[in-house]
């Protein structure tokens, strides 16, 4: 609760020690949560003095890759002499008592920006109302300086950083000239006909894969990323619907054309066993990582991709899949549109920060099993109005062979046979693309 209490008969400067205090407590839980807060909350946000030399410190210790708990952080603040301009051990050794969990950093750190720029758009109003109180300017002198204080004080980290216009035009020009001769401006998919349809994952945007469940999409979304890998980009693959081990197996098996039943159940002879391990070699090679949490929230992903980033080390984020998320108020109340929509919106906002294109899976509703022909469409985006007006490609896996037996694919020419519906595209047309899908060992590759 902000505090703004009077006193000696003047009004307290907005401040919530409270939020302060969370914060850092929630950082002393889960230290991960620097890569949350760091890059918009700064130690001169802090009202307290003592919380802001604890939050530097904790910045540094960051930075040196120093592990940060109670224990190391009282005895770094004492190693460089501001343990009393902290507070004591006592201050430090209460912080982790205020909150329950650490899950809410965010929000606390939203609560102490918003008291630092109050209190600094405070300042600039004291200071403007002296100026034109105390100056001997002109009238009309004096009211351009009050307007220059009270504007100063009042443009905050997101207007500072806005670009010019000459500076967009640049990047502008520049995207043009890095796709001169390459043909695909954004991160190519591996399969010509959809790059060329796409130009690629784009930098900065989200794509999304949907398909019903068995259809593919999994399995298509490990094919996209091993090509940008296979290209030299870093790519991350985050799974929470198989293990790690899971994702690696088709990783392999799509690379090698090793049956997936057969490397599951043991069955390879000696000669497929000794290929297998020559294939395992090659994926190793790959700047391809896999994390498969049990649970997951929008912030889980922030902090995750943030960590690849910093390390140099994510060029493409895959999601499979969206709907998987769980609430970040860990509300399950809420109704799921809403849900989803918060992790749509937290996904665009992250693949803008970091300059990267998230490719995430989707899982689309069982209106299309009822429809005559099984053709998915956008709005069987299953509780996801926001994820088509987010996303600036939506692609729908169809399989006609996943509806039929295989006697049936086989007389009517669909074996094998998927068809990419581009039915969303922002920068480019729409259509289909047909490829060729090996289930049994997990390959989408051109229809020969």
């Amino acid at each position: 609760m902000r505090v703004m209490d009077r006193i000696n008969g003047s009004e307290a400067p907005p401040q919530n020690l409270e939020a302060e205090r969370a914060v850092l407590g929630c950082l002393l839980l889960e230290p991960t949560g620097l890569d949350l807060v760091a890059n918009y909350l700064k130690p001169s946000d802090f009202h307290g003095v003592a919380h802001g030399v604890i939050f530097s410190t904790m910045l540094e210790m960051s930075r040196d890759g120093t592990p940060l708990d109670e224990r190391t952080l009282t005895m770094e603040l004492r190693r460089i002499n501001r343990l009393e301009s902290a507070g004591g051990i006592e201050t430090v050794g209460h912080l982790t008592s205020v909150v329950p969990s650490s899950g809410n950093v965010e929000w606390y750190a939203t609560q102490v920006v918003e008291c630092s720029h109050l209190r600094t758009a405070r300042e600039a109003l004291k200071a403007a109302q002296k100026h034109l109180e105390e100056s001997n300017d002109p009238a009309h002198e004096r009211l351009e300086r009050v307007e220059k204080i009270v504007f100063d004080g009042t443009q905050f980290e997101a207007a500072k950083n806005a670009p010019t216009m000459a500076e967009i035009l640049g990047d502008v020009l520049n995207t043009f000239h890095a796709c001169q001769g390459v043909g695909v401006p954004g991160i190519t998919t591996g399969f010509p006909p959809i790059d060329r349809m796409s130009h690629g994952l784009r930098i900065g945007e989200i794509t999304i894969l949907a398909g019903r469940p068995g259809s593919g999409k999994s399995t298509l979304a490990v094919n996209i990323a091993k090509h940008a890998a296979q290209a030299g980009k870093h790519v991350a693959f985050i799974s929470l619907e198989m293990p790690e081990a899971a994702v690696a197996r088709n990783l392999i098996c799509s690379m090698g054309r090793v049956d997936l039943a057969d490397l599951q159940s043991g069955r390879l002879n000696a000669g497929e066993e000794q290929a297998l391990i020559d294939w395992m070699g090659s994926v190793e090679a790959l700047p391809f990582q896999i994390a498969a949490p049990s649970s997951l929230t929008i912030m889980g992903v922030r902090a995750l991709a943030r960590r690849w980033k910093a390390a140099k080390k994510l060029d493409l984020l895959v999601l499979d899949y969206l709907q998987l998320l769980e609430p970040t108020d860990g509300n399950h109340k809420k109704p799921r549109h809403e849900q989803v929509s918060e992790i749509s919106r937290g996904l665009k906002a992250l693949a803008s920060e970091l300059g990267i294109p998230i490719l995430a899976m989707a899982q689309l509703n069982r209106q299309v099993e009822e429809r005559q022909g099984n053709r998915p469409k956008l709005s069987d985006l299953r509780e996801s109005g926001s994820l088509e007006q987010d996303a600036a490609l939506v692609m729908l896996i169809h399989r006609e062979e996943y509806y039929m037996t295989p006697e049936q694919a086989e007389a009517k020419g669909v074996k094998n046979k998927a068809t990419v519906i581009v039915a969303k595209n922002r920068y480019g047309p729409t259509g289909d693309v047909d490829l060729y899908y090996d289930k049994t060992t997990a390959f989408f590759g051109l229809v020969v």
